[in-house]
């Protein structure tokens, strides 16, 4: 059985008004391959959020506004067929 060697990184801003640092992104690696890329606000997923195989093909790439899933989500489950895609919309 072959381990997962799983590390990941945090990006962090300095808050001129707070002097705090605040997490803005994180990326994650499996065996030093990049296997998942994510940005924060407030603690919680904005903007693009992408996962890939291992073998570098796109896994999956969501959009996120504070949280909240919203814009185009496509997902590739197999390593070569595109599995589906669709557009989510927030509404207030």
């Amino acid at each position: 059985m072959q381990t997962t060697d799983r590390k990941f990184y945090n990006f962090f801003v300095l808050d001129e008004k707070t002097s705090q640092r605040q997490l803005i992104a994180r990326e994650f690696f499996e065996n030093d391959v990049l296997v998942e890329r994510q940005f924060l606000h407030k603690g919680k997923k904005h903007g693009v959020h992408q996962q890939w195989h291992i073998n570098g093909q796109l896994k999956a790439e969501e959009q996120y506004s504070i949280g909240v899933m919203d814009g185009l989500f496509h997902s590739n489950k197999e390593i070569s067929h595109p599995l589906h895609q669709l557009n989510i919309v927030l509404q207030l």
